[in-house]
């Protein structure tokens, strides 16, 4: 049997365990729209169901502020759960979920190729300093790149929860769209809950990631610092001197 030779079974592989993922991810989905659903009560206000009260807020909030104590990650997730849920109203209209994403929109490939390219630039530092600044341009990267892969598969599966909840064949277009105007009002409480958290110790992570995000490179800020030390020292005037 040659070794140069792929296998003609792997794609076919490939391809069922890609089947499988999917339906155990459309198992999920269809669980967590009727968990959702679930907790949306309405004020039945004439005898008839009514869908302009929502009633559930308090209890999106108590869970929205206990998934933002545990930390900076939950916090980043809670801020997208708030705006795919946004979007609720926009689902809506289109009647229809497009949720293929290409994985470099997020520029995740890109990003893994600049931490290599990093990693191998510290190898070759031998200024402590320097090494420091990048080591922290390195982890930015790092928590960047991981982040944006979770939630490229996060805002996949909740844009499938929320065209479940309000493009819902079993329940006329009032109550589809009373969802989503729910799910714009969950939206604002947990865009709430995020502005009122304090920093709790994790400043340092989110703005090493911010940094990368923005292409701020902290090795690049010592260097230009270090330049500009040297320049105001050579053109400086001591008094010996004559």
């Amino acid at each position: 049997m040659g070794t140069g030779q792929g296998n003609p079974k792997a794609p076919a592989r490939i391809s069922n365990i890609e089947n499988l993922t999917e339906i155990a991810e459309d198992s999920r989905v269809k669980v967590l729209a009727q968990k959702l659903i679930e907790k949306m009560r309405f004020v039945d206000t004439d005898g008839s169901q009514s869908m302009s009260l929502f009633t559930n807020g308090t209890e999106f909030r108590r869970d929205a502020e206990e998934l933002r104590s545990r930390g900076f990650g939950a916090m980043l997730l809670l801020q997208t759960i708030g705006v795919i849920y946004n979007e609720s109203t926009n689902i809506l209209v289109s009647n229809k979920n497009d949720t293929k994403i290409d994985i470099d929109n997020d520029g995740i490939r890109s990003n893994v190729q600049t931490v290599w390219e990093l990693d191998k630039a510290l190898s070759s530092l031998n200024d402590d300093d320097e090494r420091r600044a990048l080591e922290e341009d390195i982890t930015g990267m790092i928590l960047l790149t991981c982040w944006r892969g979770v939630r490229s598969e996060v805002e996949k599966a909740l844009r499938k929860v929320v065209d479940l909840v309000v493009n819902d064949l079993a329940v006329d277009g009032g109550l589809g769209y009373a969802r989503a105007l729910c799910l714009r009002d969950i939206a604002t409480i947990f865009r709430q809950v995020v502005d009122e958290c304090p920093d709790n110790g994790q400043c340092p992570l989110r703005r090493v990631m911010q940094d990368a995000e923005k292409g701020t490179r902290k090795r690049d800020l010592l260097l230009a610092a270090k330049q500009s030390i040297n320049r105001a020292g050579q053109g400086k005037i001591y008094p010996n001197d004559s």
